[in-house]
């Protein structure tokens, strides 16, 4: 979606905005706008609330309804910005920024959610207790069980919240014939994360 810029947004317990990731922008830039307080206007807050995406593709009328990033705003005259998860329990807000205008194309768009999908996967990950894997005697003998199975199979562990919430599976072992989205096969997927290798599943109850 030729991306000149992204900003990846946190929303802290007080309500405040604090940049947790960028690239595209230079450490001035950065330190800035590092902490955005909760006003009426912010893109970033907005998507939250809404929990879809804010596209932003008329430069003239979305300086006027919006607090647009950017010294100044022209630098980057189109841009989105999508709920991290989408709906309305997202806690981050990531930020596509642009140095041409005109709106996305349909392409763009798919991609740019996709994309949010797949940070989201890895963001859960990043908040799940994370269970290590079992004795590696034991973890062999499983592996050695699933070469020997015909067709496509993985077992998979769940990844838990301190809450019990299942954010991800961990794939412990895998056939020669199952593949991933990256065409990875067998022993190659042990030990990834579902979302990070496809955020797909994202959209729907794990």
């Amino acid at each position: 979606a030729r991306a000149d810029a992204v900003l990846l947004y946190e929303r802290r317990a007080e309500g405040a905005l604090e940049l947790a990731g960028h690239a595209g922008i230079d450490a001035r830039f950065a330190a800035r706008w590092r902490q955005v307080p909760p006003l009426a206007g912010v893109p970033a807050f907005d998507v939250l609330t809404a929990g879809e995406p804010l596209w932003l593709e008329d430069l003239a009328a979305d300086r006027v309804r919006h607090v647009l990033v950017g010294d100044p705003p022209e630098r980057w005259p189109s841009r989105v910005w999508l709920p991290v998860p989408s709906g309305g329990t997202a806690r981050f807000a990531l930020g596509v920024l642009r140095r041409y205008g005109g709106p996305f194309e349909p392409h763009e768009r798919q991609l740019l959610v996709a994309a949010a999908r797949l940070c989201a996967g890895r963001l859960r990950v990043f908040d799940t207790v994370r269970e290590e894997p079992g004795d590696p005697g034991v973890t062999e003998t499983l592996q050695a069980v699933f070469d020997a199975l015909p067709g496509a199979a993985v077992l998979l562990t769940p990844l838990r919240t301190a809450a019990g919430e299942v954010t991800d599976y961990r794939i412990d072992a895998a056939t020669p014939q199952a593949v991933d989205v990256s065409g990875r096969t067998g022993r190659d997927m042990v030990g990834r994360l579902i979302l990070e290798r496809n955020p797909t599943p994202s959209i729907t109850p794990l």
